[in-house]
């Protein structure tokens, strides 16, 4: 069981540990989401992924970015929640 105190704690950011060609991908994924696209050459099930992680990544984008976070802190929490989509 998840406590409410527990669910206020900041999540740690993208660590060193692992593959640093996973890290970067991720990283070079999330700069996509800056601005919404649409994906038109993928299956139905694909297409509704995408488009559901594309909402949810753009308003995470412009939100961190309208509090005045920089660019690289808004790209890593974006990356984060990208793997989470995966």
């Amino acid at each position: 069981m998840v406590r409410l105190r527990d669910a206020r704690r900041a999540r740690e950011g993208i660590t060193r540990t692992g593959a640093p060609l996973l890290r970067r991908l991720l990283i070079e994924a999330a700069w996509t989401y800056r601005q919404q696209r649409k994906a038109n050459d993928a299956s139905p099930y694909a297409r509704e992924r995408a488009r559901a992680a594309q909402k949810a990544l753009s308003a995470k984008y412009r939100k961190l970015g309208d509090r005045g976070k920089h660019h690289n802190v808004v790209v890593a929490a974006v990356a984060r929640g990208f793997a989470g989509f995966l």
